[in-house]
C-alpha cells in the first residue's frame, strides 16, 4: 500500500534549510511516518488519519511515573481481621440496697459505679434493696425482690454475659443468722450457682458491712462468705477486716444506709483490694490478668 511519506520528504528538506540538524530531523520524521504507515496497514485505519496526527517532539507525552508502596507487615499478635476497638468487660453486680445505691446522691456516687468507672468495666446492676443470700424484699411490690441466687437467674434470663461477677452484702440476713437459720447453705448455693452459670467469669465476693464496731458473729458471717467464695475459685474482699464503715457520720437519716462518703469508702476498699490481687498473681484468679489488661 502506497503512503504520502515519499512526497512529504522534499518539503521537510526545504524547510530544514539543508542543515545537519534538519537532515536528522527529516530522517526521524520519515522513520516515524514509516512505522505509522505499517501500523495503519495492520489496523485498517486510513492513511490520512495518521498524516494529520501531530508527531512533533513537543507533542510527545512524558512517561508516567509509577510509585509502588509496600503494605506494612501485620502487627505481631494481632489478628488481621480485627477492625473494632476492644469493648469494656461487662461486670454484673448482685447485692442489696448498698449495691443498688441507696443513700448515694445519684448513681454516679454509688460504690458499684465508682468501682466500674475506675476499673473500666461496663456495669450491669441487678441489686435489690432489702435482699440477701436468703432474704427476700417487698421493695419490688407487688412482687418480692429476689434473693441473690434468684437474682443470678434473672441476669441469665436477661442475657447478661459478664466477664466479672461481683456479689456483695449479706447484712440483710442478720435476723436469720441470729435465729439459727442455715444462711451458710444459702451462701454456698449462691456462689456455686454463679460459677455454674458463668464458668469463665472472674467472681468477686465483697463481704457484708455493718456500721460501727464489729461483733464476733459478724466475723463468723464474713468468714462464711469467704469460705464459699474460695470453694468456687472466687476472689474475696472483706469490708470488716479492717472495718470500712467505722465512722457513724457515714450514715444518712435512716441510720441504716450510707451517704456519698460511705459509698466512696467502700469503693476505695474494693479498688485497693483489686490492685493488691493484681500485684500478687499467685492469689489472682485465672481471668483476672486478662481483665486487668483490658482496662488499658
Amino acid at each position: 500500500m502506497q503512503t504520502d511519506a515519499a512526497h512529504t520528504v522534499p518539503q521537510l528538506r526545504r524547510e530544514a534549510g539543508g542543515s545537519a540538524w534538519g537532515l536528522a530531523a527529516t530522517l526521524l520524521v520519515v522513520a516515524v511516518l514509516t512505522i505509522a504507515s505499517v501500523l495503519v496497514q495492520m489496523s485498517g485505519l486510513p492513511a490520512s488519519t495518521v498524516a494529520a496526527a501531530d508527531v512533533s517532539p513537543s507533542a510527545a507525552a512524558p512517561a508516567p511515573v509509577v510509585t509502588v508502596t509496600p503494605s506494612p507487615p501485620p502487627l505481631a499478635g494481632v489478628p488481621e481481621d480485627v477492625t473494632e476497638p476492644l469493648t469494656p468487660p461487662v461486670a454484673l453486680f448482685i447485692g442489696d440496697s448498698y449495691s443498688y445505691g441507696t443513700g448515694a446522691s445519684d448513681d454516679e456516687h454509688r460504690w458499684t459505679t465508682r468501682v466500674a468507672q475506675i476499673e473500666g468495666w461496663e456495669e450491669v446492676n441487678h441489686a435489690y434493696g432489702g435482699t440477701g443470700y436468703i432474704s427476700l424484699s417487698n421493695v419490688c411490690a407487688p412482687d418480692l425482690c429476689p434473693a441473690y441466687s434468684e437474682a443470678i437467674d434473672e441476669a441469665v434470663a436477661d442475657g447478661v454475659q459478664p466477664a466479672i461477677v461481683v456479689i456483695a452484702g449479706g447484712q440483710n440476713d442478720t435476723d436469720e443468722w441470729l435465729a439459727g437459720v442455715d444462711v451458710v447453705a444459702a451462701i454456698q448455693e449462691t456462689y456455686e450457682k454463679a460459677r455454674a452459670e458463668f464458668p469463665h467469669a472472674w467472681i468477686i465476693a465483697v463481704g457484708p458491712s455493718w456500721i460501727g464496731d464489729v461483733q464476733d458473729w459478724q466475723v463468723d458471717f464474713d468468714q462464711a462468705v469467704q469460705d464459699a467464695a474460695a470453694a468456687v475459685g472466687a476472689s474475696y474482699i472483706s469490708l470488716l477486716d479492717p472495718q470500712v464503715l467505722d465512722d457513724p457520720s457515714y450514715t444518712v437519716e435512716d441510720g441504716v444506709h450510707v451517704d456519698d462518703a460511705g459509698h466512696a469508702a467502700i469503693a476505695r476498699r474494693v479498688i485497693e483490694s483489686l490492685t493488691l490481687m493484681r500485684a500478687e498473681p499467685r492469689e489472682t484468679p485465672a481471668a483476672a490478668p486478662a481483665l486487668a489488661a483490658a482496662r488499658y
